[in-house]
């Protein structure tokens, strides 16, 4: 156990480095701004009995050594860095107890710290009818996850085993048998929207399923009427497969899934913001090579180095 302790305590020495520099960092500011403003201000001019004489009386140490004073600075003071960083370590213990909370008021604050932490949870009732509490219970089974995910597997083996060399005959199979699925897929979702009612249609992952039925309904249905020479006959053809997406779904109910997926989707925003600053980066590079080589002569040595690949390249792009 002890052993333990140390290996958690060691391994957190880091993160605390890490820490402690940047609070030093901060300090050190502060200090260096705190002694630019008031080093040499908080000198005073003190009597026998240790009262302060009116600075406007007294301005500067010469004055106070000719009255007979005594010329002394405050034990709190900002004349260099060491000085100021001990000044803000005792204005910050001095300002964290100087407004002392009674019992009820931590009381209250803790109770409105806990209520503030939690998410309102809203349960599904089951209805009250015979048959929507029967597709209630269905919807809500384990049996119909486990067999709406062994379809959705077992469609997208269906789909991935498809070849090029396939004759027409086989494709209408193909497309045919899918649409089996398809139609599985939606009576599953008319179960589970009729046993949850409206409460179907606010859930997130059931708008995800419905949007992928429908896209892949449109693929499925429009794909026999398109040539495969056209270029939408690969979007079709990618709308078809998107039903595969439902077993998804079942995957991320596993506990280790789940924490992954929400470790991605909390990761979205960072790689945004790093994909448009490579993205800001290129761009300005695309600029200065357009604005630095952009028409540039082709000479008689350009033309016996410059391959074919970069003729092409430069014809393409407009530069020769």
């Amino acid at each position: 156990m002890a052993q333990l302790l140390v290996d958690a305590l060691m391994s957190s020495v880091p993160s605390i480095g890490h820490v402690l520099v940047m609070c030093a960092f901060i300090w050190v500011i502060c200090g260096v701004v705190g002694v630019s403003m008031f080093a040499g201000r908080l000198w005073r001019c003190l009597d026998s009995r240790g009262n302060q004489l009116d600075p406007k009386l007294v301005p500067d140490r010469a004055t106070c050594h000719m009255l007979g004073f005594a010329w002394m600075n405050r034990p709190i003071n900002f004349d260099n860095l060491a000085e100021a960083s001990l000044a803000l370590l005792q204005l910050e213990e001095d300002q964290s107890d100087a407004s002392p909370r009674e019992s009820q008021q931590r009381r209250y604050a803790k109770s409105l710290r806990r209520l503030l932490a939690q998410k309102p949870v809203r349960l599904l009732v089951r209805p009250a009818g015979r048959v929507r509490g029967f597709l209630y219970d269905l919807a809500a089974s384990k049996e119909l996850a486990l067999l709406s995910a062994s379809l959705a597997l077992l469609n997208g083996v269906l789909l991935a085993s498809e070849r090029h060399e396939w004759s027409p005959t086989q494709r209408g199979a193909l497309g045919h048998t899918h649409l089996v699925f398809l139609t599985a897929y939606a009576f599953e979702l008319l179960v589970r929207a009729v046993g949850t009612g409206t409460a179907f249609f606010t859930a997130r992952w059931n708008q995800f399923e419905l949007c992928t039925l429908i896209l892949s309904l449109i693929g499925a249905l429009a794909l026999p009427s398109v040539s495969p020479s056209k270029p939408a006959w690969v979007i079709l053809r990618g709308l078809r497969s998107l039903a595969v997406l439902r077993m998804f779904r079942s995957v991320v109910s596993l506990r280790g899934v789940r924490q992954l997926v929400l470790i991605f989707a909390s990761s979205v925003p960072a790689f945004i913001n790093i994909a448009l600053l490579l993205f800001l980066v290129m761009f300005v590079y695309a600029v200065l090579g357009v604005s630095l080589f952009g028409n540039p002569p082709l000479r008689r040595q350009l033309q016996v180095v410059t391959t074919l690949s970069q003729r092409l390249f430069y014809s393409t792009a407009d530069w020769g």
